[in-house]
């Protein structure tokens, strides 16, 4: 039975404190992707973390989120935001992990799965949709804030 491999399509490190870190294109010879944000707490400044898929910053994005620390809990959701929502940015040492799934398909709106923990602490999951059927070719990761030099995003292939 072959063993699924991941790929390095794309890695980029902030230098400087910056809203956007940008993965230009995105060839379609995977299945699915997976990125890793390692967020560096030093100089940015909190927000919500996110990705736009193919440049689109309309009204096309939904998701729902919880979230919980040693003392909390909380969750939202929104049905027509300007993002695909991953986490955030608390200005803590924060690790995502996003699934993409199918991101070549134009059978289908995309949805994503994103995973993180900080230094806060506090572990949440989000699940969120682009209502868009066009297959993925370029991702921007935003921050609703800055992302803080040293800040790592890392895009990797998963070839089936």
């Amino acid at each position: 039975m072959p063993t699924n491999t991941y790929n390095v399509i794309i890695s980029s490190t902030v230098a400087s404190p910056t809203a956007t870190i940008s993965l230009g294109t995105i060839p379609s010879t995977y299945k699915n992707l997976r990125l890793i944000l390692a967020q560096k707490g030093t100089d940015g400044s909190a927000g919500r973390t996110a990705l736009r898929f193919n440049g689109d910053s309309g009204s096309n994005y939904h998701y729902v989120q919880w979230a919980s620390t040693n003392s909390s809990t909380n969750s939202d959701q929104n049905d027509s935001v300007t993002y695909c929502m991953i986490g955030y940015n608390a200005n803590n040492n924060v690790l995502q992990t996003v699934d993409i799934c199918g991101y070549n398909s134009t059978a289908f709106y995309k949805s994503t799965l994103a995973q993180h923990g900080d230094s806060y602490p506090e572990v949440g999951q989000v699940l969120a949709t682009w209502r868009n059927t066009a297959a993925i070719t370029s991702i921007d990761v935003i921050c609703l804030g800055t992302f803080a030099t040293g800040t790592n995003v890392t895009l990797y292939g998963l070839a089936a």
